[in-house]
């Protein structure tokens, strides 16, 4: 069996920008690009908030690393990540959209993800960037600067070609995905379902991360609406100290306090299983705030308003939302591409609640089954919706 060895491209020609001058004389022109290749290097093991350590980008054949620890003010990006006529290509851009959020304030847009695009063009429904490339290039990258510390000043030369490559490939890989998306006639497409995934990544307000706990759907709607205040309290927390959630507590263990409502510390410790240095410091403060929505709840007639967890499906629902699946599978089957393609999981299930249980759906998104999913998706839904 013949293996083939990982190599970096050994192409030495990239600019390293390290200063502000330097990066301002090129946006103007990275402006004036109809596509713009870009990926970043980050650090996000220790805090909430991800670390920004090297943006790379292509244009015009020419890779560019930019050094965000030694220049002052890289908000002057803002401009080209916004404006609407230079589509930024990034692969798998949901990390990416927000580390830019998170360090320079800004919204990428328009954005075109290669997964996305792989996924169209029946490549993979979630392949990785460095499959893609030996898929389509022929070459394969190699791993070992995965996980180097992309914070050390200077970086390393191989660091400096393993970024620079991630840029040089996807305007390759790219060129090759543009030319079958236009000639499938799926470009558009994928630009609709790349901006809607880079959209899932806007902030959202501390106090519905709840709703993301699905786990916790059997809980009493009073217990329900402890753990709101307790995943808000959490989430801004976890802001104010940049630590990750689960270095203060995770998701299960706000829901056993939820369910418990512990009253002191001692308790708290006896049905939550974390370290001790979370409990030292941060069991107090979760009691203090179980009490104070315990004492707000006894002392009002009614529970507030709010939007319950929504509720997992009974067995029957299960069955009837599989023979959706299937008839979604078949028409997708028809048009060589996946399934998912037309209708994910997550959407096809709020459509499910909404149409067929006659259910509010929080994830319900009338937008996401408009355009070409009117098109190719109605007549497969109305015709199960007939025979219900």
């Amino acid at each position: 069996m013949h293996y083939r060895r990982a190599t970096l491209s050994n192409n030495p020609n990239y600019l390293y920008i390290s200063d502000q001058s330097t990066l301002e004389s090129y946006i103007e022109s990275w402006s004036t690009e109809p596509f713009l290749f870009v990926d970043t290097e980050f650090i996000r093991t220790q805090t909430f908030y991800p670390i920004l350590a090297l943006v790379q980008i292509q244009a015009k054949g020419q890779t560019f690393l930019i050094d965000p620890k030694t220049i002052e003010d890289m908000s002057c990006l803002k401009p080209l990540f916004t404006n609407p006529n230079v589509v930024k290509v990034l692969h798998a851009l949901s990390e990416d959209i927000e580390v830019f959020m998170a360090e320079l304030d800004v919204f990428v847009t328009p954005v075109l993800d290669t997964q996305v695009a792989a996924k169209w063009l029946n490549i993979g429904e979630s392949i990785g960037y460095a499959k893609l490339i030996e898929h389509g290039l022929d070459v394969v990258l190699p791993k070992d600067q995965t996980q180097s510390d992309w914070l050390q000043r200077p970086l390393t030369d191989k660091q400096k070609q393993y970024a620079a490559d991630d840029v040089i490939y996807l305007e390759q890989i790219f060129a090759q995905l543009h030319q079958a998306l236009k000639d499938k006639d799926f470009f558009d497409v994928t630009l609709e379902d790349s901006t809607r995934l880079a959209s899932n990544m806007l902030g959202k307000p501390s106090d519905q991360y709840y709703l993301k706990v699905k786990r916790a759907w059997k809980l009493p709607a009073a217990n329900q609406y402890v753990l709101k205040q307790l995943c808000t309290w959490r989430e801004e927390l976890a802001k104010s100290e940049n630590v990750p959630r689960t270095r203060v507590f995770n998701d299960v263990a706000l829901v056993q306090i939820a369910e418990r409502l512990p009253q002191s510390k001692h308790d708290l410790t006896n049905i939550v299983d974390v370290h001790p240095k979370q409990i030292r410091k941060y069991a107090q403060l979760a009691v203090d705030c179980v009490k104070e929505q315990v004492t707000a709840l006894a002392q009002q007639s009614s529970l507030p308003e709010f939007d319950l967890i929504e509720p997992g499906l009974n067995s029957k629902a299960q069955g009837e939302l599989k023979k959706m699946k299937q008839a979604i599978g078949v028409k997708a089957e028809q048009l060589g591409i996946f399934a998912d393609c037309l209708c994910n999981k997550k959407h096809l299930e709020s459509f499910y609640r909404r149409y067929v249980l006659n259910q509010p759906s929080l994830n319900y998104d009338e937008t996401y089954f408009g355009g070409f999913r009117q098109q190719l998706l109605q007549p497969v839904l109305l015709e199960f919706l007939n025979h219900e």
